[in-house]
């Protein structure tokens, strides 16, 4: 959709620090946890689409700045110390990246049924097209009346929606954030 999400990792990070914190120091259960972090994920998606499109910047500069502003607030509010606990490291929590389900660990199925889906997305269905007009021509896509502010708002937030699951995962993964 011709815009570019370089915060990407730092929503990763977030979103890892965020389900660590309330999955071990809080007595939130696990799943308000990881919903407490897609939240945030969510809200970052948000913010870059409003910068993005709604405010009219470049997404280099945007997602950039933001990633920035998440490393900052990451740093200050953890003082570079990693989060661990106990219930990082058991069940349910740690079931979410470390189980096997006939040979292949549970990220490795994530991957196929996100990478599958968003083939799907883009290959099979209208939005799809949409999509790849708004990146290649907006101006051309914009006079058939496709919806290209939506179709990028709603990219970004997408793609912070699926930092947010990586590092929900992540962090299942190596028990810390």
């Amino acid at each position: 959709a011709r815009v570019f999400d370089l915060s990407v990792a730092f929503t990763m990070t977030l979103s890892g620090v965020t389900v660590a914190h309330f999955a071990a120091q809080t007595g939130v259960g696990v799943a308000p946890a990881v919903g407490i972090a897609l939240g945030v994920a969510l809200l970052i998606g948000v913010l870059n689409g409003f910068v993005v499109v709604g405010l009219g910047v470049d997404s280099f500069i945007a997602t950039l700045a933001t990633g920035s502003l998440i490393k900052a607030f990451i740093t200050m509010v953890t003082n570079d110390q990693s989060i661990t606990g106990v219930q990082l490291l058991r069940p349910p929590f740690s079931s979410i990246a470390q189980t096997d389900v006939a040979g292949l660990t549970l990220p490795v199925l994530y991957l196929l049924v996100v990478a599958g889906a968003i083939w799907f997305v883009l290959e099979r269905t209208a939005t799809g097209r949409r999509l790849y007009a708004t990146g290649f021509n907006p101006d051309a896509a914009r006079l058939q009346r496709v919806a290209t502010d939506r179709l990028r708002f709603l990219s970004l937030i997408t793609s912070a929606l699926l930092a947010g699951v990586a590092g929900i995962v992540f962090t299942s993964a190596i028990g810390s954030g």
